[in-house]
């Protein structure tokens, strides 16, 4: 693992120690402080909680799985050298109130999104 002084980190080896041929760059998130009010963000996390179908996943091609996840949507594509057993398959169709959710975003953001998919960090 490489980091920069930008704080950029990019992935070099495999899980197993292996150099990778390529190096990949590890994706950063967006935090919104005041997307949910305390009380609905309560609510929310309540529900994603109940939701039936977690596996242990990582897409990364060199750290362990460090979370959970339930996908929905058509797919979810991984590199190659993430091994199978920590990949997720979509759990079908998405629970109406992640529907709802789902549309707020992309009202919000005004793009289309195929897939959802709910991690829970341990």
């Amino acid at each position: 693992m490489r980091i920069f002084q930008d704080g950029t980190v990019q992935q070099t080896h495999l899980l197993d120690g292996t150099l990778m041929k390529k190096p990949i760059l590890v994706p950063r998130h967006e935090y919104i402080s005041d997307y949910q009010s305390p009380t609905k963000a309560e609510e929310f996390f309540e529900r994603l909680s109940e939701l039936p179908g977690y596996k242990f996943e990582t897409g990364s091609c060199t750290l362990e799985p460090s979370h959970s996840t339930v996908q929905y949507g058509p797919r979810q594509a991984y590199l190659t050298c993430v091994p199978k057993i920590y990949r997720v398959q979509s759990a079908g169709d998405a629970p109406d109130f992640l529907m709802a959710e789902q549309a707020r975003l992309e009202a919000e953001y005004d793009c289309t999104f195929n897939t959802i998919q709910v991690n829970q960090h341990l």
